[in-house]
């Protein structure tokens, strides 16, 4: 098929659902990002699962639901796919190969995160990405583990997620708390909320004007309600739940001085960047994309260990100093992972596989 270079670009977005997480919201932010350039943009939802977040997307973005079995919703991707760049965000490892062997256009695929699956899972999504023709991965950490199962190292680059930018707040407008903490993220094996709680409650157990606020659900929602009661918290620890609001998350961003991350891996947090951009100090674990993101800018602790985590925040409760410069240098390496400078990178990579594609239909 024989595919234009226009000016305004066609992208259809496919994902498998659309839960709040910080992929979804990487994906909102470029989606929209493209509508206010001027460019056409779809979203192909391919299961009728957790959508919660799709209201977020700009009114412009034609959203498509797929329904029905499988070769009729196979049916229906080809169709809303055909004529466009078609970028599939592979989540949890769970993005259906068949879908992505189905697109009959020119295919880019982002790789979110670190995947742990059998040997046969790895041949598979080798296979399929060999038919894509391009492949993103969101961090140095990310595209190290796509080469290490045999992904083709030609096709893969590295773009990193984007976070909104605001204008910075008048002093007087951000007056933080120094002893309130904020952790947002699901409560999942991955964030390793147990290390978290743990470590809190060794610090909160000796300065007893720290607080916690836990912005997120999940899998393991009870076990952590059940840890906390165990370790005393109860007065010393909030739990929101789960919110697509961002003007509530940014409200206790606002209010909390220290931001804290526990996860035993990631891609490239999108929670952790969008802290940066409100001038949060950072408390956390030691994996290379925390690292990739805020170098020496941050507070880090070993992986797995509470008593450390607790001892770095009260090292970092008592000295609001430290917070504020911490908070000023996150905001200003947050500017390098702006969702402009993400857009403008996908955007020539999308130009690059339109104009290989009409290359070969016109060969």
């Amino acid at each position: 098929m024989e595919l234009a270079v226009p000016d305004r670009l066609q992208i259809a977005f496919v994902l498998r659902e659309v839960p709040v997480g910080g992929l979804e919201r990487a994906v909102i932010g470029l989606a929209n990002g493209l509508v206010d350039a001027g460019h056409h943009v779809k979203l192909i939802v391919v299961e009728d699962g957790d959508n919660a977040l799709l209201d977020q997307f700009h009114p412009a973005v034609r959203t498509i639901v797929t329904s029905g079995n499988l070769p009729a919703r196979l049916r229906r991707l080809r169709h809303e796919v055909s004529g466009s760049v078609a970028h599939v965000q592979f989540s949890e490892g769970k993005a259906r190969p068949a879908f992505r062997l189905m697109l009959p256009g020119p295919t880019v695929v982002t790789y979110q995160n670190r995947y742990f699956r059998s040997r046969i899972g790895d041949w598979t999504e080798v296979a399929c990405a060999r038919a894509a023709d391009a492949l993103v991965a969101v961090s140095d950490d990310v595209r190290l583990y796509c080469e290490s199962i045999g992904l083709p190292r030609r096709k893969l680059s590295v773009i990193h997620n984007g976070v909104a930018f605001q204008a910075p707040q008048r002093p007087a407008a951000r007056n933080p708390d120094p002893h309130h903490c904020l952790a947002v993220a699901r409560l999942v094996p991955q964030k390793d909320y147990p290390t978290l709680l743990r470590g809190f409650a060794h610090a909160s157990s000796r300065e007893e004007r720290l607080r916690l606020t836990v912005i997120g659900s999940g899998s393991e929602e009870p076990s952590l309600h059940q840890l906390a009661d165990r370790l005393g918290l109860d007065g010393k620890l909030t739990w929101l739940g789960e919110t697509n609001s961002a003007a509530v998350i940014d409200d206790f961003r606002s209010r909390a001085g220290i931001f804290l991350s526990a996860s035993r891996w990631e891609g490239f947090s999108v929670s952790l960047l969008e802290a940066m951009a409100h001038g949060q100090a950072v408390v956390a674990s030691d994996i290379a994309p925390h690292r990739e993101a805020l170098a020496d800018d941050c507070v880090y602790f070993p992986v797995g260990d509470p008593a450390a985590l607790g001892d770095r925040i009260l090292g970092l409760a008592a000295d609001r100093a430290r917070q504020e410069k911490l908070g000023m240098a996150g905001r200003r390496r947050a500017e390098a992972f702006s969702e402009t400078a993400s857009l403008e990178k996908y955007l020539a990579l999308y130009r690059r596989v339109s104009a290989v594609s009409a290359g070969a239909g016109n060969a």
